[in-house]
């Protein structure tokens, strides 16, 4: 199949949000196709899909878009208490599906959040108050169905869209949603690492947790990889982190897209070092219109085989696309 050469090259900009804080984005492929927009987890950057971007195979078939969420990467880090309101996710993304044009698109999360009260009643964490001066207090009740768990931003997008704004949701080895699942969704090695993400007091404990953690993503990756991942968290200012960390979503616009049938497509790595595989199936046994690959690899899956993880998005995205277009 010809591919317009158009679709080989790379569209990098820097988007303002509705607060103007900046958002690096990228996009490459055909944009007459179907779109995935690539969300990272916490501490890290859309450069994890280098590989998957890298990959022309993909540019003929779909029109891929990632970008650095707020706080990561070379997107902005504002340092105001509202920046860091669930909504400022949602306005985020919805900025970048403005820019790039996208109607209805599927959205791609690979993530693990953790829960800041689980962190913190770990007794190696100690979070010095003026660390986290714009946190929420943690005194002031929440309000119903409000948590300190961080799913993933998709928890964010659907907590301020309605179902219909996206096409489908796939989850690559996912904390799936809010809740207290921690425990039981992350395996006991990465829960080790956590604590020393939250604290600010002794920067070795910080860079071994750092070491630790991108050790246990993947096995696969290149060291040009590793070194990137690192990058990532050390350009991170640390109120930054605690503030990400104790950040509140609403789970239930996330609830009530699992239960109206929203579209959506679970890829799980066979080794993976972070998650318990069948902890998250348990999570997600509501979800009507789900489909479950689990394939070869780590928490990082499509580094295990892109190959094989190229050809499950391809025929999932193929299959949901033409259903809607019925």
């Amino acid at each position: 199949m010809r591919i317009p050469p158009e679709a080989l090259t790379s569209d990098s900009r820097i988007l303002l949000s509705v607060d103007e804080t900046e958002i690096y984005a990228e996009a490459i492929g055909d944009s007459a196709k179907p779109a995935i927009v690539f969300i990272h987890g916490i501490l890290l950057s859309s450069v994890v899909f280098d590989d998957i971007f890298n990959d022309l195979s993909w540019c003929s078939e779909l029109y891929l878009i990632r970008y650095d969420i707020r706080g990561h990467g070379r997107s902005g880090k504002p340092d105001n208490e509202d920046a860091w309101d669930s909504q400022r996710f949602a306005q985020d993304f919805d900025t970048v599906v403005q820019a790039f044009g996208l109607k209805k698109p599927f959205v791609a999360g690979w993530c693990v959040y953790p829960n800041v009260s689980e962190l913190q009643s770990h007794p190696s964490v100690s979070i010095q108050q003026e660390h986290r001066r714009y946190r929420k207090s943690a005194s002031r009740p929440s309000p119903k169905g409000l948590t300190e768990i961080l799913a993933s931003c998709i928890a964010d997008i659907l907590a301020f869209q309605p179902t219909s704004y996206l096409s489908g949701i796939i989850y690559i080895a996912p904390l799936p949603h809010m809740g207290d699942i921690m425990n039981q969704v992350l395996s006991s090695v990465c829960f080790d690492c956590l604590p020393s993400f939250a604290q600010n007091e002794d920067v070795d404990a910080y860079q071994e947790a750092a070491n630790s953690f991108i050790v246990l993503c993947s096995s696969s990756m290149s060291h040009s990889m590793r070194l990137a991942c690192l990058g990532s968290f050390l350009i991170q200012p640390r109120f930054i982190a605690t503030n990400v960390l104790a950040r509140e979503q609403n789970e239930e616009g996330w609830s009530k897209a699992g239960a109206a049938g929203l579209p959506s497509l679970l890829l799980l790595g066979k080794d993976d070092n972070i998650v318990v595989n069948n902890e998250i199936l348990g999570v997600m046994e509501g979800w009507k219109d789900l489909k479950v690959v689990e394939m070869r690899g780590d928490h990082m899956v499509w580094l295990g085989d892109l190959l094989a993880f190229r050809r499950a998005v391809l025929a999932w995205v193929g299959t949901a696309a033409a259903r809607q277009s019925e």
